[in-house]
């Protein structure tokens, strides 16, 4: 990637950084593999080992499992609009619910959700979290296997070929296969935000030159809208929605323009709705600008975003693109300080980024090689969006705890590259050591009416 001083990438650079950031070109191997010779594949790389073998045939049986649930229960679906919607519910806690400490911020909340997927399939949900299970068994003990055919060894899985684990869930449905294979492409986490019949994921076709919509698969949709991380995509949009609007009330923005920049934006999905949100509480005009590194996400965010815009006030909502990368200081500096913005999010993005103060070592490798690329550690990252920040602006973001309830099978089954998973006290501490005070920070941790997936905070500069 050659970086021209403005954030822009050359046209002809095919490498980018986007939600991936340590360079793992996972699709890149995904594509190597002829499509019509992937069960030949898993047998062929796998090796004759029994235990290769056992572990195959265990995931087949778990995923027939799920297919024939699937194909057995038709799901429920409200109509589109507010029914569809997650919801949150917020509680303030006390000293003596959290332990506690010196470190942690002076607010605590903790959410709960009501899902309507969940509430309304509670037989898919029922398959997807037996399917989840079993495959989280079976991984559970690879690892110490050390054999990479097996299990992923580290978190980066820098040009390893999937395991006969991921290789064999994908077999099962051509929907989740082809979702698997564009990992991890920020399109995505469309059919976790809308495990619906009538919507698909919106994809770049760079042979058309065009945006066009790939259905997805009543198993895919299944497996999205049942799974914890599927619901934790959707509260995490839902807090997004109810912080932004709660603020055009606490803030007094009401008929005036709301300015919001999108840190890593992906499909600018989460920020144009709780830009809609903010509308639809009162504020006036919603100047949306989106940053991102990669050129098709922002291409689908721009499509996505006139979509949502004919449907409201054409006139009241403008979703701008903006291609920088993020993880450079000077780029990060002047997209915050230009933006003048009075909200500021970064959801999605600090998973990718590690920590210059970690201790564990795939972390530390991963910092060691973003830094020798002039990258930013986690703790520059944050202390850059804080120090541009205007006063009396908000950042929101947030990060996956360690302790996330299907976190193994998001890693070790499905395959997802470069997740760093932290606990409340590491995120919280990346935060303190990028110099950002306590008291600016308000932390919402999940109950357990919610997916336990993740921690989100704001931080308001004063």
């Amino acid at each position: 990637m050659r970086d021209h001083g403005d954030g822009a990438v050359a046209e002809g650079d095919q490498k980018q950084l986007s939600i991936n950031p340590a360079g793992d070109d996972h699709q890149a191997v995904w594509e190597s593999v002829p499509r019509g010779s992937r069960s030949q594949f898993v047998t062929e790389t796998a090796g004759p080992g029994p235990r290769v073998s056992q572990v195959a045939a265990a995931i087949r049986d778990a995923t027939r499992r799920f297919i024939a649930a699937v194909t057995s229960i038709d799901p429920v679906e409200p109509p589109p609009g507010p029914a569809r919607e997650t919801t949150l519910r917020v509680h303030p806690l006390h000293d003596a619910e959290v332990g506690r400490r010196q470190c942690w911020p002076a607010a605590i909340w903790r959410y709960e959700s009501s899902d309507p997927y969940h509430e309304l399939n509670p037989r898919l949900v029922s398959a997807t979290t037996d399917l989840i299970q079993r495959t989280m068994a079976i991984t559970r003990d690879l690892v110490s296997s050390e054999d990479a055919s097996l299990a992923y060894l580290d978190i980066r899985r820098a040009r390893k070929r999937p395991t006969v684990v991921t290789r064999t869930l994908a077999e099962c449905d051509p929907g989740i296969g082809g979702w698997m294979r564009r990992l991890p492409f920020a399109p995505c986490l469309q059919p976790a935000a809308h495990p619906w019949r009538d919507r698909g994921m919106v994809i770049w076709d760079s042979d058309a030159q065009g945006v066009r919509e790939m259905a997805t698969t009543p198993a895919l949709r299944a497996l999205m809208g049942g799974c914890n991380d599927g619901r934790a995509v959707r509260e995490r949009a839902a807090w997004e929605r109810m912080i932004v609007a709660a603020l055009v009330d606490e803030r007094a923005w009401h008929g005036a323009t709301l300015r919001m920049v999108s840190l890593g934006t992906g499909t600018g999905e989460p920020v144009v709705d709780a830009g809609l949100a903010a509308m639809r509480d009162g504020a006036g005009r919603v100047e949306v600008l989106g940053v991102d590194i990669d050129r098709d996400s922002l291409r689908i965010a721009e499509h996505l975003a006139d979509r949502k815009r004919a449907m409201a006030d054409p006139g009241a909502l403008r979703f701008t693109a903006c291609r920088a990368n993020l993880l450079q200081e000077k780029h990060l500096a002047r997209v915050v300080r230009e933006g003048e913005a009075e909200l500021y999010e970064a959801i999605g993005l600090a998973e990718y980024v590690p920590s210059g103060n970690t201790t564990d070592p795939t972390e530390r490798h991963m910092r060691e090689r973003m830094a020798r690329l002039g990258m930013l550690s986690a703790e520059g990252f944050y202390r850059t969006i804080y120090e541009n920040m205007p006063r009396g602006s908000t950042l929101l973001t947030g990060n996956m705890r360690d302790d996330s309830p299907h976190g193994r099978f998001v890693t070790s089954g499905i395959g997802w590259p470069s997740l760093i998973l932290r606990s409340t006290e590491r995120f919280v501490g990346v935060l303190g050591a990028a110099g950002i005070p306590g008291d600016a920070v308000r932390l919402y941790v999940p109950g357990p009416g919610s997916a336990g997936v993740y921690n989100l905070v704001t931080v308001t500069k004063s």
